[in-house]
């Protein structure tokens, strides 16, 4: 029986195994497109390269308020590769809940996936004295997504659009 040093290291040893294989599947306009093990792979860890340039230190927690989809899969990966806290939030939380888990676990920024949900942090920030940044999983309509052969650190943080919701809290969206 083999010993897994983290959840991370499982995934990755598996992308390697199924390199071509479906993983996932998301909804582009009205067809359903796979992601492969190693499509994710690769936009993972430039996820993590990208939060690690972003200033995410080990063992920050990050949180997860968005519905389940492939952004969900590749935003919990690219957290965990950043050697971070993964929070998943239950979608139909309520204000109160969503505070007190930001708040309580010490936040440092959430992974959300419409624009309400961003307007509610951001009206939420001044509760939620951990919080550094959002963001946004982008859930505009793409014609073909970017070979996994483009993607990198840079690619990946060209595609992050920083503004400020606040003085505080900056707002990314990932795409």
């Amino acid at each position: 029986m083999s010993t897994w040093p983290s959840i991370p290291a499982v995934f990755y040893a598996q992308a390697r195994r199924w390199q071509s294989r479906p993983l996932v599947y998301g909804k582009r306009g009205y067809h359903w497109r796979p992601l492969t093990w190693s499509q994710v792979a690769l936009r993972a860890r430039a996820l993590a390269a990208g939060l690690a340039e972003l200033g995410v230190e080990p063992q920050a927690r990050l949180a997860i308020w968005a519905s389940s989809s492939p952004e969900w899969v590749l935003s919990d990966l690219g957290t965990l590769s950043a050697a971070a806290v993964t929070v998943p939030i239950y979608e139909a939380c309520s204000q109160d809940e969503l505070v007190y888990i930001l708040r309580e676990s010490a936040c440092e920024g959430v992974f959300v996936n419409s624009a309400e949900r961003l307007e509610l942090l951001r009206s939420l920030s001044p509760y939620l004295p951990h919080l550094k940044w959002l963001i946004t999983l982008d859930g505009r309509e793409a014609h073909d997504p970017p070979q996994p052969a483009s993607l990198s650190v840079s690619f990946l943080l060209s595609e992050l659009e920083v503004t400020a919701p606040s003085a505080e809290v900056p707002q990314l969206t990932v795409r």
